[in-house]
């Protein structure tokens, strides 16, 4: 998983240079961290005959609060969804969200939610291609 972490953050990196650096925080005790949390579940994929992974999602279950105008609903949200580089367009990812959306049927849920860079056209396209629709957008400007 850590390689296939390293390359997300050196893609955010080269994406937004003024924002992200290649930190490779990841280590073993990270990785585990997010195995034991309560809230979370990690998926991975792997290549049957070798158990090398190829491809991870770190899914988070989370409960929004009823507040003045809005209702209480529980959804998954998508924290990480990778594919390492040289198995992208094979349809991973494809099969990794749909596994997800499974689990999120399972568990009844709301939704599923993620964030992505307006920038990365490639996962943008993805996530429409399976039905996902544009919820808010977040604006900047640089000073």
């Amino acid at each position: 998983m850590t390689l296939s972490k390293r390359q997300l953050d050196d893609f955010h990196a080269e994406l937004r240079p003024e924002q992200f650096v290649s930190a490779h925080l990841y280590n073993e005790q990270t990785v585990k961290a997010f195995f034991e949390a309560e809230k979370s579940r990690v998926v991975v994929g792997v290549i049957p005959q070798t158990d090398e992974i190829i491809a991870y999602a770190i899914l988070n279950t989370e409960r929004t609060g009823a507040r003045t105008i809005f209702r209480q609903r529980t959804m998954i949200y998508i924290n990480d969804l990778c594919v390492r580089e040289e198995f992208r367009k094979k349809g991973i990812g494809r099969q990794m969200f749909q596994y997800i959306l499974d689990y999120a049927k399972k568990m009844n849920v709301d939704a599923v939610e993620l964030d992505v860079f307006a920038s990365n056209q490639e996962a943008v396209r993805l996530y429409e291609s399976i039905g996902m629709k544009e919820k808010i957008r977040r604006m900047e400007l640089k000073l």
